[in-house]
């Protein structure tokens, strides 16, 4: 194979890569759900969060979260708050997409981000159990019993999120700074 041949082929493999990464996100959100784990201490949330900020096709970022909820949820089963679950999930992704896509963002406005989505999750979700009817009665207090029921998994969502947030964003400079800069000097050369 020529030099050009190969540069071709490591241009292709780069761009290969725009799929390889959110598939790895949707396998690692749904290994972290079908894996011994803390009640809602799963990497999906983080996928929502961090695709909208790191995977490039705008769709497939969307996308990421969702397929890996549809996926373990073939297994895990399905439930009557789903529309809550995937709902909470597709809006953070898309609000991600807006606050992060292409921008160089800091360590403070990702954490807060981080606080931010994990609290919408929480919020959505508990007022959708309550809206099912079936745990709590569809009072003020009905409502109020269901948020303050749910404050231990809100803890391990917020855990969640911000470990498999951190560990994805760090996977992602990893590869930037490594790969991406040997396949840069390569194309140089």
């Amino acid at each position: 194979m020529s030099l050009d041949g190969e540069k071709s082929s490591m241009l292709n493999a780069t761009g290969w890569s725009k799929f390889v990464l959110p598939l790895l996100m949707v396998l690692v959100g749904v290994m972290t759900r079908w894996l011994p784990h803390p009640p809602n201490m799963t990497a999906v949330m983080a996928l929502g969060f961090v695709a909208g900020a790191v995977v490039p096709q705008r769709w497939l970022a969307i996308l990421v979260p969702l397929v890996a909820l549809l996926i373990s949820d073939l297994v895990l089963g399905f439930h009557g708050t789903m529309i809550y679950v995937y709902g909470a999930t597709a809006l953070i992704t898309i609000l991600s997409l807006g606050l992060f896509s292409g921008k160089k963002n800091s360590v403070l406005a990702l954490g807060s981000w981080g606080f931010f989505s994990s609290g919408v999750f929480f919020v959505i979700t508990n007022l959708g159990v309550w809206l099912q009817g079936g745990l709590y009665p569809l009072t003020k207090q009905g409502l109020i019993d269901s948020f303050v029921m749910a404050l231990p998994f809100y803890g391990n969502q917020l855990l969640g999120d911000l470990l498999y947030a951190s560990l994805f964003f760090a996977a992602k400079a990893f590869y930037d700074r490594r790969v991406l800069a040997r396949s840069a000097t390569f194309l140089q050369s």
